[in-house]
Order: structure tokens, then sequence, then C-alpha cells
């Protein structure tokens, strides 16, 4: 694996001043709506980073970085968003911008990446299994949200959410690696046996038709879930994100087979191979599916505070990845009075060893989170969010 993440590394940064121009497009449309039922307005900025097998101080940088995977399958994400939203009454319509990439990958490929990048070689014959998932885009849009229900914690019913995102694609990218690999002692070589998928809009190869410089994406966002009252109220809802897909016209794809006896290293420290290697290339209407994540969430009150279970299921990993979280109610004077401040918890992502402390105001929203200070950090969680009733 080059470079985990270099989608998001590369990738040009959101087109905030589009996302302005829509977002007052978005309020002057809506201003009317706010006679009658309770009315708001929200702005919220949220960034999320993960990488299981190296720093992130490591991601977006040239060359390949220093490795250390976990055993298993190992995991890295990217997701970011800024969204300006106003509400009225149970209706939310959105001007947002979004950035989201992940890849999946096998311990055992990324040992071999390792080997390769320091020219090291296996000290016994080896095998090696290498899957390797990557998806990645980047897009503006609005998004039209409905709810049903008003059931929380403390009362009782049923409560649900849909949300409806319509994207204009800037980026959008795939890669699939799958196969084997085998190290040879006896002949110092390294056998492959791979192949792959690559989809990117900025592929060039020759021959190449223009091709659209946008593509466009429609995905939902949906949530259903009952609360029970009584004397230790509870909830518990399921969430279903990145429903639907994304398309790009005469998206430029690559695909590549390669079965070869590879020698070891020339004198100069160089990696020597005789490949056999077959390809295609095609520009051919895409879809793709954005990863899907589901997540079960049961919160409840408790004689210590108010406690909070997630587990979360991304497309194409394996294992949950949980959270636990605790929360309070805030001291009702001095600062906190001061700041408006009503509740604060801790939350642990177990995973990710990331522990992150929230924060909510009457009219706001905070949390900071990481796995460690400093540049050895793997995991990152940063969000803010103000709403202004009317």
């Amino acid at each position: 694996m080059p470079a985990p993440l270099p989608f998001i590394a590369r990738s040009a940064p959101l087109t905030l001043n589009r996302a302005w121009r829509a977002a007052w497009l978005l309020l002057a449309s809506s201003a009317a709506l706010a006679q009658g039922s309770s009315a708001g307005l929200s702005l919220s900025l949220s960034s999320e980073r993960f990488n299981d097998a190296t720093r992130l101080s490591q991601m977006g940088r040239e060359g390949a970085p220093a490795l250390q995977p976990r055993a298993g399958d190992n995991l890295a994400y990217e997701e970011n968003e800024i969204r300006l939203a106003w509400d009225q009454g149970p209706w939310r319509l959105s001007a947002l911008g979004r950035q989201s990439a992940s890849i999946v990958a096998g311990a055992s490929g990324l040992q071999l990446a390792q080997g390769l990048i320091e020219r090291r070689k296996p000290g016994q014959d080896q095998d090696y299994r290498v899957d390797l998932s990557y998806r990645g885009f980047s897009g503006l849009g609005l998004a039209l949200a409905r709810r049903w229900g008003e059931a929380s914690l403390g009362s009782q019913g049923w409560q649900g959410q849909l949300e409806l995102q319509a994207l204009q694609l800037r980026r959008l990218r795939e890669t699939e690696i799958h196969g084997t690999a085998r190290y040879q002692t006896s002949s110092q070589s390294y056998a492959f046996d791979l192949q792959g998928l690559r989809v990117q809009d900025t592929l060039r190869f020759p021959f190449q038709q223009d091709h659209p410089r946008q593509g466009w994406g429609l995905l939902a966002q949906a949530e259903l879930g009952w609360c029970q009252a009584g004397v230790q109220p509870w909830c518990l809802s399921l969430r279903g994100e990145n429903l639907g897909q994304l398309r790009w016209r005469q998206m430029p794809q690559e695909w590549l087979q390669l079965s070869t006896q590879t020698q070891s290293y020339d004198e100069d420290g160089y990696l020597i191979y005789k490949p056999m290697l077959s390809g295609r290339y095609s520009q051919t209407a895409y879809r793709q599916q954005a990863r899907q994540r589901w997540t079960l969430r049961a919160q409840g009150e408790t004689g210590w505070g108010r406690a909070q279970l997630r587990l979360i299921r991304l497309q194409g990993y394996g294992p949950l990845l949980p959270e636990l979280g605790m929360d309070w109610a805030a001291a009702n004077e001095g600062w906190s009075q001061s700041l408006g401040l009503q509740r604060w918890g801790l939350h642990w992502a177990a995973h990710e060893r990331r522990l992150s402390l929230r924060l909510q105001g009457t009219h706001w929203q905070m949390a900071l989170g990481g796995d460690r200070p400093g540049a050895g950090a793997r995991a990152r969680e940063v969000s803010l969010a103000w709403h202004q009733p009317f």
C-alpha cells in the first residue's frame, strides 16, 4: 500500500466559497418558512481520522510511510463535513460539503509492503495474502431531512429520521487489490499473483477520451429508534449512513493482473523483477456504493450517570467497532452557567483507542478526542456545532 488514504491527502480541498454561496441561497429560499412552527439555523463542522497501520502525521506525505499493522484486517478512514442547515418544524434543509475515504487492508499484505519498502528479506519461506479495498469521494450538495416522533430519553415512543443528500462530486476513487505472494529463501525471489482495479477521475492512459469533470451522488441516512419511559428510562436505535450510489459518466478505469517470478535485489539494493503483466482500460459509466456505516445505539439512565453503547459496522470490515460513553448534567453555576453548559461526558472508542470529551450547551455542542498527544497519534476527532433558534 503506497500511502494510506492518498485520496484525502492529495485531493483538492472543498470549494468553500461555492458552499457559502449555496448556503446563502438556502437561507434566502427558506427564510419565509420561519413563520409558524419553531425554526432555527445551525452551522456544524466535523472531522474524524483514524489509521490502524501508521501515524496520522505520515498520511499525505510523499513516499511510502512506515507501517506497523495490527493483526488481522487493518482499517483507515477520514470523514470531514461542513454543514449549514435551516430547521423548520420536523424538516431540515442543508447545504453541505463532504470528504469521505476509507481503506481496509489485511495485515499480511501490509507486512509484504513494509518488507519491500525497507528492502528487507524474510528469514524463511513466507506466504502472503494480499487484500486491499479503498473507496473515497468528495463533493458539495444539498440535503433534505424529515423526522418523525419526538421521543427521547425520559419519554416513551418511536422516533425516526430520513435524510436524502444530492451531491455534486469533485473526486471519486476506488482501488481493489487481491491475490497472493510468496517469498522463497532458496532462490531469494518473490512470486506474485495479483489482480487489481483502479478507478479515479485523474487517471490518464493512451487514447483517453474527454470525460465530465464532475459526478453525481444520491445518498440516504436513515434512523429508527424506540424510547422506554420509567424509573430507569432507556432508548435503542439503529442508524444507516451512506445508503445509495455515486455515479460518474465515462470514468477512467484500469484492470490489471500480475503473475510474475521476481528476483530479489541487485548489487545496488534494488528489487529486480520480470513481470508478466496484462491489463485493460475503459471509460464506461461508473457506479459505486459508498461504504455503508450501520450503528446500533443503546442509552439509558443509571445511578452513575447517562450511559451509552454504540456498535458500529463498517461495510467491508469484519469486526464491530464498539464505543462506550458516560455523561452527566453540568452544575448550573459558575463558569458552566456562564457558558450555557448543560451536559458533559467522556466517550471511549475501543478499536481506535480514542478518548473524547463531549460538551453540550444551550445552543452549541463540541467534541475533542484522540488516542495520544503529539505526532504519534493514530486517531483524532474534532467537531463543533452551533444552533440559533428563531
